[in-house]
C-alpha cells in the first residue's frame, strides 16, 4: 500500500510541467528526514524544558526560603524591642523600629511577588504568616 502511494507520488512529479531537479528531490529527502524525526526532536526539547523549569523551581525555593529567613529575623528583632524598655536608648530605638518598618513594607511588596510568581509556576500561594505576626 505504502510502495503505491510512492509511485503514484512519484508518477504525479514526473507528470508535472516543472521539470524537478536534484535540488528538489534533496528538498523532498531533508523534509522526509525532517518529519520522521520530529519525535526525537520534541522529546529533546521536552526534557530541556523540564529541566529548565526544574532549575526555575529551584532557584525560587532559595530565594523564597531566604526571604522566609528574613521574615523570622525581623519578628525577631520586634520581640527584642518589646522587652527593651529603657528610655534613654529611646531615640536609637525609634530608628531601628523605623527601620524595621520599612523592612516590614518591602518584605509585603516582595510577598506579593513570590506569591505572583507561584501562580505562575501552578503552585498554591503561600501565606507568609510572619508577615501577620
Amino acid at each position: 500500500d505504502e510502495f503505491n502511494d510512492i509511485r503514484a507520488w512519484q508518477q504525479m512529479l514526473f507528470d508535472c510541467e516543472h521539470l524537478v531537479t536534484q535540488k528538489d528531490f534533496k528538498a523532498i529527502a531533508d523534509s522526509a528526514s525532517w518529519v520522521h524525526h520530529i519525535d526525537l526532536r520534541m522529546n529533546g526539547r521536552e526534557n530541556d524544558l523540564r529541566v529548565e523549569r526544574d532549575n526555575i523551581e529551584t532557584r525560587f525555593k532559595q530565594e523564597r526560603t531566604k526571604f522566609e529567613g528574613d521574615l523570622v529575623d525581623y519578628v525577631n528583632l520586634v520581640n527584642r524591642f518589646k522587652d527593651a524598655g529603657n528610655f534613654k536608648q529611646m531615640d536609637e530605638y525609634l530608628e531601628k523600629i523605623l527601620a524595621l518598618k520599612e523592612n516590614f513594607e518591602r518584605a509585603k511588596f516582595e510577598a506579593d511577588k513570590f506569591r505572583e510568581r507561584e501562580v505562575l509556576l501552578g503552585w498554591d500561594a503561600s501565606e507568609f504568616e510572619k508577615l501577620n505576626e
